[in-house]
């Protein structure tokens, strides 16, 4: 009958309620992005797992989210794995590579690696998934 909650789980979800905030965020978007980063650097033991819960969670329900909010939640993590080699457990998601290219979750994917790599370069970023996902990545963007 306790809660469950952590304190960190509190303060993942005070960030990501501010960072999901219609029509729009009390600050820049950027800014709610370097509190998670910092915070992850600081105690990642601590903050990494109810981060991942919350990675979780969000992308579980990606394909009933407004479009904005989707779109907010891509582009955080996208730019959040580039701040950490990009690293992800990308197993977790092979099922939903099956999907149309038009499914949200599918379409979450295929559109936080063409963030990633414009923040990196493709080859870095084939580099960092599963085989599987080398698909989403076309030869063309090695020339970018």
């Amino acid at each position: 009958d306790k809660p469950t909650w952590k304190p960190e789980d509190i303060a993942v979800d005070a960030v990501f309620s501010q960072i999901f905030q219609l029509p729009t965020p009390e600050h820049r978007l950027v800014y709610y992005h370097s509190i998670i980063t910092e915070s992850c650097k600081i105690a990642p033991a601590a903050i990494a797992p109810s981060l991942g819960r919350a990675i979780r969670f969000l992308f579980r329900s990606v394909d009933v989210m407004d479009l904005e909010l989707a779109y907010r939640f891509m582009d955080w993590f996208a730019h959040h794995l580039s701040n950490f080699e990009f690293r992800w457990k990308w197993t977790e998601w092979l099922e939903d590579l099956t999907r149309s290219d038009l499914h949200p979750k599918k379409a979450f994917i295929v559109g936080a690696l063409d963030k990633e790599i414009r923040l990196s370069f493709a080859k870095r970023i084939r580099d960092t998934i599963p085989e599987q996902y080398h698909p989403l990545i076309p030869e063309g963007k090695d020339k970018d």
